[in-house]
């Protein structure tokens, strides 16, 4: 009798612990940007590579799918740092950003870089040579942070809201340089018709790694849930990358 009612004791545990952290999950808010391949709309249905893992997230731990909300790089930033229960993806893991979130992940490995014009090239053998150029950034985006750690100021850079901008300020010859993700450019250019052949990588910033970013207040119970369960689909998240050319 008394090994029954301890089984039964745990068992209601259990339940209630899942419910307890289903209903945690489903009250964190979701936001992203438009970043292909990770992540964009097309159609109006938001998909991509961070969106289809966090679906497949959802799924293996038995939550219906959350909205998602999407937003200009920027703004997503300022809004996770603001609102607890909050998720902003994909973040690139940097040591600026390393205890302001906690992380998830790592989704994908990347390279950002510095991109300019094949017909007018830039010879650049350090950072510091970077500094003789107006290079275009995306505001608050991890290569634009890396820049200003690296002493870059704002007569060096110039700030916009989407790689679209950039280019067309690159094509202006207002800009000399962009920094960005080399994946996400090659993306972008494909997806906008652009020959790839009048853009070249000028320099390797760093390799760096994509990550869902959960608010500092989020329970460590929760993360380590969503952790656990992105550990448990390696083989979905490498076939992923493969369908989305990683």
């Amino acid at each position: 009798m008394k090994t029954m009612l301890c089984t039964m004791m745990i068992s209601m545990s259990l339940c209630w612990g899942a419910v307890s952290f289903a209903q945690d999950a489903t009250t964190l808010t979701y936001m992203t940007e438009e970043y292909p391949p990770y992540q964009y709309t097309e159609a109006g249905t938001l998909k991509g590579l961070t969106v289809d893992l966090l679906k497949l997230m959802w799924a293996k731990m038995g939550m219906p799918e959350q909205a998602i909300a999407v937003y200009p790089w920027a703004r997503g930033y300022n809004l996770i740092q603001n609102n607890p229960n909050s998720v902003l993806f994909s973040m690139i893991r940097t040591p600026e950003r390393e205890q302001k979130f906690k992380w998830v992940g790592p989704i994908f490995t990347a390279r950002t870089v510095l991109i300019g014009l094949t017909q007018q090239p830039v010879t650049i053998r350090s950072l510091e040579d970077g500094k003789q150029y107006q290079i275009g950034t995306i505001r608050e985006d991890a290569a634009e942070q890396l820049l200003k750690a690296a002493g870059f100021d704002q007569q060096q850079l110039q700030a916009v809201t989407s790689l679209e901008q950039n280019i067309k300020k690159l094509q202006a010859h207002r800009i000399q340089l962009i920094a960005h993700s080399e994946k996400a450019f090659n993306d972008f250019i494909q997806h906008a018709g652009l020959d790839p052949t009048a853009f070249a990588v000028v320099f390797v910033l760093q390799s760096v790694e994509g990550y869902y970013a959960f608010h500092k207040e989020c329970s460590d119970v929760l993360v380590a849930r969503f952790q656990d369960t992105l550990n448990s689909l390696e083989q979905e998240r490498q076939e992923l990358l493969e369908q989305y050319g990683q």
